[in-house]
């Protein structure tokens, strides 16, 4: 074989290695993107998801609040768990809206693996005051529904108040740590693997 033949072979051997080195990479950054945005999405769907419903608990407070409205004790409570709903609701309406409006196809790998490393760091720093917030909306509510369907008033009985704070402050103290656990494991693990996948992507393209 000539010199200009084994040249010519090499050559061609270059050309389908580069593209096939081009073809892994397109492969691998759609591969790892849409896996990246699937597990994004779907957590985000999450977030969006106990939004709305806050709102809802929200609205579930006020209603039972009107129809308690002669009763102060009763209607301050609801009050103040329907308000710690609105709260909560208003601030993830604010922390999703921004993230919810991504074009996650056409922003920068960089920008999207920030925007989810954003969304993981607000996500489980607001998992302690979600937590807080559903034992302040079910601390309210409990009494109230008591109220409305056994005529048993939690308010009316010091022994009945007590025995039933120490049992909501008990469970609390249980559930906090399973809750943080849960939001660790979800929003934390998940996400950060998201963040690995993108990773990948922009070491393949240096």
């Amino acid at each position: 074989m000539e010199k200009s033949e084994m040249h010519d072979l090499w050559t061609d051997h270059g050309k389908q290695l580069e593209t096939a080195l081009k073809l892994n990479e397109t492969l691998l950054r759609k591969m790892n993107l849409d896996q990246a945005v699937d597990g994004f999405k779907e957590l985000l769907k999450v977030s969006v998801l106990g939004r709305n419903m806050a709102f809802v608990y929200f609205l579930i407070s006020m209603l039972l609040g009107g129809t308690m409205i002669n009763q102060p004790q009763y209607f301050l409570s609801l009050l103040l768990g329907g308000l710690g709903m609105l709260g909560s609701f208003a601030y993830h309406l604010k922390n999703t809206a921004k993230f919810t409006r991504l074009n996650v196809y056409e922003i920068p790998v960089i920008e999207l693996q920030k925007a989810i490393s954003e969304f993981r760091i607000s996500s489980i720093s607001a998992g302690r005051y979600d937590f807080g917030i559903v034992v302040l909306w079910l601390t309210t509510i409990l009494p109230a529904c008591l109220k409305l369907i056994t005529h048993v008033d939690v308010y009316g009985n010091h022994f009945y108040a007590g025995f039933y704070f120490l049992i909501i402050a008990g469970m609390a103290l249980v559930f906090y740590p399973l809750n943080l656990r849960t939001y660790h494991k979800m929003y934390g693990e998940k996400l950060s693997h998201a963040e690995r996948l993108l990773a990948e992507i922009m070491a393949f393209k240096r």
